[in-house]
């Protein structure tokens, strides 16, 4: 079979060997993603991931390697999620700082089932406003930031209180 890369090693590692069936190497990154999920379909590959989980995962250094692994890879998604809310983890910290820990609306700690997030306006250039509790986070996105719609349900609980 031909090989995935330029390896100066010619006895390369099964997960190099390309099965004839997949093809060639991919120049663009549509044609990448359909080779590798057909390349992950092929019993070679289903093959190698069994070898490797074995070798590797089974091991204390393979589950010390997982979990670190696992911790990049949530700080990494961590840091796009906020990127993409305008926020930074630097200007996070510090709004969490400022707030003393505490949710703004319910003036309470926040928990493992109860975890600050990150609010801002939503618009073309999102705009950081607060750490809220996710509790407090989703009714304001449930509400659509509306303030009339807020008032609407203010004036719907006092009424059945």
């Amino acid at each position: 079979s031909s090989l995935c890369c330029d390896c100066a090693d010619r006895s390369v590692a099964l997960h190099h060997q390309v099965p004839p069936e997949v093809g060639t190497m991919p120049v663009n990154k549509e044609q990448q993603r359909k080779y590798q999920r057909k390349y992950q379909s092929t019993k070679e590959y289903k093959v190698y991931q069994s070898r490797y989980q074995e070798k590797y995962r089974a091991s204390p250094e393979g589950k010390a390697r997982c979990k670190a692994d696992r911790a990049k890879r949530k700080e990494r998604k961590r840091k796009s999620d906020l990127k993409v809310k305008g926020w930074t983890v630097g200007t996070f910290k510090k709004k969490l700082e400022s707030q003393g820990g505490l949710c703004p609306i319910g003036k309470h700690s926040f928990s493992k089932k109860n975890p600050p997030c990150a609010d801002h306006k939503h618009a073309y250039v999102p705009e950081p406003r607060g750490i809220l509790c996710s509790v407090h986070n989703a009714a304001l996105g449930s509400f659509h930031e509306s303030t009339k719609e807020l008032k609407a349900a203010i004036k719907y609980l006092e009424k059945y209180k």
